[in-house]
């Protein structure tokens, strides 16, 4: 009885053996096609970001270039208005000596000379006037006599009431141009400050153009990183369906051997269960 109940067991493993032989054999296969759609799947999306992210590299590594491009156009720009103020500087000077120093020493020194010019201008007024007005209409022994100078004046405005005038005009620009001296030197002052702000900002430019310069060279890394990782992708998914072949054969020869090992309890079962020694 034992000898029959050893048997039915024996008999029991080695069917069981069979069916999870045939079962694994027939499942696997399927379980390694899901298992490596998934992996297509994930190797095509990891390969589309890859390619992806080594374009908007490119597009960033163009993008750092033409900053740095612009960068130099503005550092060469702020350069050069820091050296043409420091040069404006001096002609500045100097016309805001011409104009609060020597200019009005000059008006001054007509100013000094304009009462003598205005009776100079009197005297000449009278002369003109007179001889202007020395004419003869006569008629002697019945003979007309007419005889001038040929001089006509008779101005709108005396030669002595302009240069009045003009001595008038002049009168409050002196102290006007003297006054110019001081705006002048604010102005020669925030000409300088802006000067050196213009050159500080120069080597602050040339600063940031020198870090945005070393990031291309890392970008290039990047690039070259993405492009060999992209490349790998493309290798593997190329070989995976070989790969994937061989682990199915790999499996299916695996569930054969299990399905044989099962042969000897199936034998030994029978032989127990028969009652055969």
């Amino acid at each position: 009885m034992f000898r029959r109940l050893l048997g039915v067991a024996m008999l029991l493993i080695g069917l069981a053996g069979i069916a999870l032989s045939i079962t694994g054999a027939i499942n696997s296969r399927r379980i390694i096609d899901d298992m490596g759609r998934s992996l297509e799947t994930t190797l095509a999306l990891t390969s589309e970001n890859l390619d992806t992210a080594k374009e908007a590299l490119v597009l960033a590594k163009t993008t750092v270039a033409q900053v740095n491009e612009g960068l130099d156009t503005v550092e060469s720009a702020a350069i050069n208005v820091s050296q043409t103020i420091s040069e404006t500087r001096p002609l500045l000077n100097q016309v805001a000596q011409v104009a609060s120093r020597d200019l009005p020493e000059s008006i001054e020194a007509l100013q000094s000379a304009l009462p003598d010019m205005t009776q100079a201008a009197a005297i000449i007024d009278d002369t003109l006037t007179t001889l202007s007005n020395l004419r003869i209409d006569e008629k002697i022994l019945g003979v007309p006599i007419h005889f001038d100078l040929g001089i006509e004046y008779a101005p709108e405005v005396p030669f002595e009431e302009s240069v009045r005038r003009i001595g008038d005009s002049l009168k409050d620009i002196p102290p006007r141009l003297r006054d110019l001296e001081g705006y002048v030197g604010v102005t020669d002052v925030n000409l300088e400050a802006i000067s050196e702000d213009f050159a500080a900002l120069s080597k602050d430019l040339d600063a940031l153009n020198d870090g945005i310069a070393d990031v291309e060279p890392l970008l290039d890394e990047y690039i070259h990183a993405a492009t060999e990782a992209s490349d790998l992708i493309q290798q593997a998914r190329a070989t995976l369906s070989g790969e994937l072949n061989t682990v199915k054969r790999v499996v299916l020869i695996v569930m054969v051997w299990i399905g044989l090992t099962q042969i000897v309890p199936l034998y030994l079962g029978w032989r127990l269960v028969s009652g055969r020694r």
